[in-house]
């Protein structure tokens, strides 16, 4: 078998497979380019619950606070979040990928596949037939074996590659998500009152006062934490 075939045919899917979020990665990060955005090089995305939170209970105190460009801004948060983990999850077992959607794809895989099949329909099969039967069998189940190795390296550094570069969006995301609530938020003297805060606040402010109200090393507590040690 000729490996350009086998790398060719596995490069062929992976582009295929990756086509819709290498489109929206692409989109994102070419925004965030031409914006020029700061690119954080903290964790933002630990915030990812915590700011999902804030954000409900303060539209829930306050809705004029989410103006369009807040409202997309959290879209984007949510909807890059979600495509980060689905790709995750979703990818967790290549055997599975490889078996139900990468053979389907795979010309040579395919003819020996139906060779078989045609050899296993034969109703009176002859000795001869078994034996060509058996001898095809051999041959695909090598060559899985030797696609599938290829398929795993190649499979999994774009799967890598791409939940790097999601997660990197997603931090430059989370990171202006921040500091827009909270520069909403202090236009708001109906928030403001409630969190019985005073005209400057943010994410520091907040989760500091969070952790004085909280019950001591409980899983909230622990993780305000960690939130609040991206702002240090």
């Amino acid at each position: 078998m000729n490996i350009t075939t086998i790398e060719n045919e596995i490069s062929a899917f992976t582009d295929e497979y990756f086509e819709e979020i290498q489109i929206i990665a692409g989109d994102y990060i070419r925004f965030i380019q031409k914006n020029e955005l700061y690119e954080p090089k903290e964790n933002y995305t630990i915030l990812f619950k915590y700011l999902s939170t804030l954000f409900n209970h303060l539209k829930s105190i306050d809705s004029a606070v989410i103006d369009s460009t807040l409202s997309k801004l959290y879209i984007d948060f949510e909807y890059i979040y979600e495509l980060h983990a689905n790709l995750k999850i979703n990818t967790l077992d290549l055997k599975v990928i490889f078996q139900k959607k990468f053979i389907y794809k795979s010309t040579v895989l395919r003819v020996l596949e139906k060779e078989i099949n045609r050899y296993k329909n034969i109703v009176n099969i002859s000795l001869e037939e078994k034996k060509a039967l058996k001898q095809y069998t051999q041959e695909y189940e090598q060559l899985q074996d030797i696609y599938f190795r290829y398929f795993e390296d190649t499979f999994t550094e774009e799967k890598k590659y791409f939940l790097s570069i999601l997660l990197d969006i997603l931090n430059t995301k989370t990171f202006y998500l921040d500091k827009l609530l909270w520069m909403q938020v202090s236009k708001s003297d109906l928030i403001m009152r409630r969190l019985n805060m005073h005209k400057k606040i943010n994410s520091k402010i907040y989760l500091t006062y969070k952790l004085t109200v909280i019950l001591p090393y409980s899983k909230d507590y622990e993780y305000f934490q960690k939130c609040l040690r991206i702002f240090k």
